[in-house]
């Protein structure tokens, strides 16, 4: 009898088989389709307007750059801070950076300064979001699977946006993909803050 309830215990051991765990990849999802959509729909919208490739590239570089660099800070942050509560934040922020540019375009129209400004404003909330570590206090197997997890989301979340965002842009324009955009960010906070997380370790 003790042996038929095994496998149920060992279930509900598992950080990862949790409510908490669904939540925190959902709302990492969501932020990371909307946030690679918008980038690759900003970088069109560059190429559309002033025609240049160089530009094209810069823009997709400043989007790009800060995430790879400063990822490892966010590693500090979520083993400092409370974990659900930075996970919110970054997440308002960047829909809050997305209606501040989005009302700028709506007055002035294109400017290329910024949309450089929101796309490495974006990159830089982006790289303080690391889900995986937030599960370094259940070990290195957890930690493991936690991340390729995580790996598998960032892969589906990479092809799909592009070309998403080149449709949708190609069909809408670049104001209502921004739109679009400040609604999944704000879905993902919502998502967020129904996590129920420890304090930091």
């Amino acid at each position: 009898m003790t042996n038929a309830y095994e496998p149920q215990r060992s279930q509900a051991a598992d950080p990862l088989r949790t409510r908490d765990f669904r939540l925190l990849v959902a709302g990492l999802g969501i932020s990371l389709f909307a946030n690679l959509m918008l980038r690759f729909a900003m970088s069109m919208w560059v190429l559309d307007e002033t025609g240049s490739a160089a530009a094209f590239a810069s823009i997709l570089t400043a989007s790009i750059l800060p995430t790879i660099l400063l990822s490892p800070l966010g590693g500090v942050m979520a083993d400092r801070t409370n974990r659900r509560t930075v996970m919110v934040a970054l997440d308002a922020l960047s829909a809050v950076t997305v209606l501040v540019c989005a009302t700028i375009f709506s007055a002035a129209g294109f400017n290329l300064a910024a949309i450089a400004v929101m796309q490495v404003v974006l990159a830089v909330l982006d790289a303080m979001e690391t889900l995986p570590q937030m599960f370094r206090s259940h070990g290195e197997d957890v930690m493991r699977r936690a991340m390729a997890v995580v790996n598998v989301v960032n892969q589906t979340s990479t092809l799909v946006p592009a070309v998403l965002g080149g449709l949708l842009y190609a069909a809408v324009g670049a104001m209502p993909m921004m739109e679009i955009t400040i609604v999944g960010f704000g879905a993902a906070a919502v998502v967020e803050c129904f996590i129920r997380l420890g304090a930091p370790d």
